[in-house]
């Protein structure tokens, strides 16, 4: 994965960044080069990338702030790095996501390659095995659950618009990743709706000129163009503005995309997954949703158990052996088994008490721990 892996060096130092140009450049890698973390950003939205290094203490937008809005929409490998650091900024770059941290000045050969191509071979491992799993990340054997999995299976090769209905905490999310993870194509992009205020949702979706309103000091890509040749997942749909909806829809029908303040339409090749709590038809009944774009959005469905229907508890071998073993021996435990004919409920299936974790296999809860 090494050979042509891309990675984006986020440096405000003329030299340093020329220096390490140079470096990567002539270890194999292809380097996209910024100055700063807004640089870097929009440097996102025109390709993708297979890792990120930068610069801990920039100005406008230092490191730790680079890396929390990329954690918003890409899960790609980060490292940092500085010079005399303290501990409360390196605490800080691993909750926010960072895999390494490392102290500047760095011996290139030594320290720098040799922690970029080991977090590149454990990204395309993980990235393998989610491959492999696909729906099988999503636990459960009931007639529910298996029309789920085999919906999954059959729509994730194709291009269809896919619409999950599920309440809150039923796994949308996971689902969508099942699709993604089946589907062989690029980025996955996930974006709450909710969480887009009104004044801004227009230009996340679909990008801005510049100059097209106050702030606007360049043009940037939204999240469109950003999940081209991918994945866009939009997450409680139903709390879309009407005024956006009629963009939305735009898009959905002609696979193209108008930046607020353009004049001239993107092509984007982008997959959307929308998923909703709402009840998107009554909705469309008194007005509150667009019809067509409800239409275009149910190109296929997934109905997802709710949680009050898991009531049954069905009973299988006690499997905490095999959950708990690698945890209690880094802890110098040993896992013990349960007693001679002790069970436990499945979750995750339409019956127990739940959440979206429930619906990760025993094996994926266990790797993210």
């Amino acid at each position: 994965m090494t050979a042509m892996a891309a990675i984006l060096l986020v440096e405000d130092h003329e030299a340093t960044r020329s220096q390490l140009t140079g470096e990567l450049e002539s270890s194999g890698y292809r380097v996209v080069a910024a100055r700063d973390g807004r640089e870097a950003l929009e440097a996102l939205r025109s390709a993708p990338v297979d890792l990120i290094l930068s610069d801990y203490r920039m100005q406008p937008m230092d490191g730790l702030s680079l890396l929390r809005a990329v954690r918003k929409t890409l899960e790609v490998p980060f490292v940092l790095y500085s010079a005399g650091a303290d501990a409360q900024a390196v605490f800080a770059a691993g909750r926010a996501g960072a895999v390494r941290f490392l102290e500047f000045p760095f011996r290139v050969a030594d320290q720098l390659l040799p922690t970029i191509a080991d977090t590149l071979a454990s990204r395309g491992a993980r990235e393998r095995s989610e491959r492999r799993v696909g729906a099988e990340r999503l636990i459960g054997s009931s007639a529910a659950m298996r029309r789920v999995k085999a919906t999954i299976r059959r729509i994730a090769p194709t291009a269809t618009t896919v619409l999950i209905h599920g309440e809150t905490s039923t796994g949308k999310e996971l689902v969508a990743r099942a699709i993604h993870e089946e589907s062989g194509r690029g980025a996955f992009v996930s974006v709450s709706v909710p969480e887009l205020s009104d004044g801004v949702m227009e230009s996340e979706l679909f990008g801005h000129t510049r100059g097209s309103f106050t702030g606007a000091v360049a043009s940037r890509q939204g999240l469109f163009e950003a999940a081209s040749g991918g994945t866009l997942f939009l997450d409680e749909i139903g709390d879309t503005p009407l005024p956006v909806q009629v963009k939305l829809l735009r898009a959905l029908e002609t696979r193209e995309v108008r930046p607020v303040g353009g004049t001239t339409s993107r092509r984007v090749d982008v997959r959307i997954v929308a998923a909703t709590n709402r009840d998107l038809a009554e909705m469309s009944r008194r007005g509150a949703f667009r019809e067509d774009l409800f239409y275009r959005l149910r190109g296929a469905t997934i109905q997802l158990p709710s949680l009050r229907a898991r009531t049954r508890v069905r009973a299988v071998p006690r499997v905490d052996r095999g959950l708990r073993g690698p945890r209690a021996r880094r802890r110098g435990d040993l896992a013990r088994p349960g007693p001679p004919g002790h069970r436990l409920p499945v979750v995750g299936d339409d019956q127990g008490p739940s959440s979206d974790a429930s619906l990760r296999s025993p094996q994926d809860r266990e790797e993210r721990r």
